[in-house]
């Protein structure tokens, strides 16, 4: 399973996740304070990967936010930021696909990126959970097709 390279499967969704700066006149040192989450969506199980050096960003997967199959779902949102306090919303770690389709009504969680140098290709671990028949959960790797586009938008 490759996961695609445009990330353009998710409805964009309007996000304020600025830091709110701090500090006053009489402050001994310069200081910014950041209104926590950072991520104001809801960001479970994160995944944060050093991607500077390929893309020039840090990437940040979580997971699925909203309910499987209805409109405010994102199937493993991918966010990317320059400083890890400015995050923005690329899209969804499987581009067009909205998720794979081993076994329905499932929820995909706790994703894991890494980049294989050997190979030059991100792989993406994930699982696949189905707390009402627990027999029916699973564990899966995606593979990128293209290393240079794996996670940048």
């Amino acid at each position: 399973m490759l996961f695609a390279a445009a990330l353009s499967g998710c409805k964009h969704k309007v996000i304020d996740e600025r830091p709110i700066k701090g500090g006053g006149d009489d402050d001994k040192y310069l200081s910014s304070a950041y209104q926590n989450p950072v991520i104001r969506n809801n960001c479970a199980d994160p995944c944060v990967i050093d991607d500077r050096e390929r893309t020039g960003y840090f990437y940040a997967y979580s997971t699925q936010n909203g309910t499987s199959d209805t409109d405010n779902v994102v199937y493993l949102p991918v966010y990317k930021s320059k400083d890890m306090v400015n995050w923005e919303l690329v899209g969804n770690a499987f581009g067009g696909m909205e998720r794979p389709q081993w076994v329905a009504n499932t929820r995909i969680w706790a994703p894991d990126v890494e980049f294989d140098s050997k190979n030059n290709r991100y792989l993406m671990y994930y699982s696949q959970g189905d707390w009402d028949n627990p027999q029916n959960s699973a564990v899966g790797v995606a593979v990128s097709l293209f290393a240079n586009h794996a996670v940048s938008a």
